[in-house]
């Protein structure tokens, strides 16, 4: 593994394989809503156009994206990257900051706990449970079976 320095002072780690071919290019750190990536500028048409590394990397095509597995988007190793459909990378998005509970698909109402997943655009009810634990199991076993590789695990 090696870095290829940004902007703004941050780092991308890339496999030794790839660093000189990537390294030819200057790369910057582009955040977006909060989160940096690296990018460079590319030119189509007489416009400029911002590119991902992660996406150069894994060839990925217009109507794809590239998830970052352990949501480190400055990770673009290849064994952290995957071509995906925009369903597929939503699997594994990380817990929203302000839900009432610390875990994804748990929520806490009247001193239990309540499972939920989300599956083609429907709310699935998995169980209310005494325990937080109990609840985030029956979650965790609920994005394998509905999710597959690209399940967040909240354990």
């Amino acid at each position: 593994m090696k870095e290829i320095k940004l902007t703004q002072g941050k780092v991308t780690l890339v496999d030794d394989s790839d660093y000189e071919w990537l390294n030819q290019w200057k790369w910057l750190a582009h955040k977006v809503s909060g989160i940096y990536y690296a990018k460079r500028n590319i030119c189509i048409n007489n416009k400029r156009k911002l590119i991902g590394m992660h996406r150069v990397i894994m060839g990925t095509l217009k109507n794809m994206e590239v998830d970052h597995k352990d949501h480190d988007t400055l990770n673009n190793q290849r064994h952290n990257l995957r071509n995906c459909f925009h369903k597929q990378n939503l699997r594994n998005q990380k817990p929203n900051k302000q839900s009432t509970s610390q875990y994804l698909g748990v929520y806490s109402n009247g001193g239990k706990f309540i499972a939920k997943i989300g599956v083609n655009g429907k709310s699935i009810y998995l169980g209310t449970k005494e325990t937080l634990e109990q609840a985030v199991i029956l979650r965790d076993g609920a994005a394998k079976k509905y999710y597959g590789e690209f399940a967040y695990l909240n354990f």
